[in-house]
């Protein structure tokens, strides 16, 4: 071929970066479930590592039923915006019910991109400490242990700025089915808001449902499923709240004193 004869063959398009830039979103939510109230703020921090790789500190503080909820958890992964994701994620979470109840989980994380779908989710090994306590006539315990868990989504967005998922979750022993949707309203900057509605239906008729509104800050304007691939992975919160909440077993408590000895028999 002459030196100056145009080439046939471009050349191959460059990896985008597993986050583009430093980026993070703040989300607040409500609702309830099995007559509880559940309120929280959740908070998401993602930051580059090279190119090719990528770290996200992720956080959440909840009110439910009158008690205090929070954890924290990280996301160390390898992506391509194009193909997908595979990293390891940890976290830990304490909930001040039944005197007090510490969990952290541990285990591989993954997304896959296929056109308009997304398959995310993450599954490891759970473990927390169990405990009780008495309030009036009920005693509140929850069964502590090392077990398997999962929470696994898969995502369709059948516009750019909305998405809906359906998903199973397995944590604190108890398995639910997972929906939601999210609509993004962008704003032309790096700065754009969402309103979300989530729904948890799980065993023992345990059901939540909840709404919020997140504000995304990142380096530029993206559409909804731009952001989702190439600046923050997913949270799984409250989805470990959710599975804690519906394992606390509560128990009636007898109060009544216990009967007197018989009287001696006369001799």
């Amino acid at each position: 071929m002459p030196a100056d004869a145009p080439s046939s063959f471009a050349p191959p398009a460059a990896q985008k970066p597993a986050v583009d830039g430093i980026n993070g979103s703040l989300s607040a939510l409500g609702g309830g479930g099995d007559s509880d109230g559940i309120f929280g703020l959740v908070g998401k921090l993602s930051i580059p590592v090279g190119h090719a790789f990528g770290t996200q500190f992720d956080g959440g503080v909840f009110s439910n039923d009158g008690h205090t909820y929070f954890s924290v958890a990280n996301h160390t992964f390898w992506r391509d915006p194009d193909v997908g994701l595979a990293g390891v994620y940890g976290s830990f979470s304490h909930y001040d019910a039944a005197g007090g109840l510490n969990g952290g989980r541990v285990g591989a994380e993954g997304e896959a991109y296929l056109g308009r779908f997304t398959i995310r989710g993450v599954a490891g090994v759970e473990f927390s400490n169990g405990d009780s306590s008495t309030s009036g006539s009920t005693l509140t315990s929850y069964d502590d242990g090392t077990r398997f868990f999962d929470m696994v989504d898969v995502a369709f967005y059948p516009t750019d700025n909305i998405s809906v998922y359906a998903g199973h979750r397995y944590t604190g022993g108890n398995h639910a089915l997972a929906l939601g949707t999210e609509v993004l309203f962008q704003n032309g900057s790096g700065t754009a808001f969402s309103a979300f509605a989530e729904g948890r239906i799980g065993e023992s008729d345990h059901q939540s449902a909840w709404v919020g509104v997140r504000a995304y800050f990142g380096q530029s304007d993206k559409s909804l499923i731009r952001r989702n691939r190439e600046d923050d992975p997913n949270t799984w919160e409250p989805d470990t709240l959710f599975g804690i909440s519906n394992s606390l077993g509560q128990t009636p408590v007898d109060k009544k004193p216990p009967p007197l000895p018989p009287p001696p028999s006369p001799t």
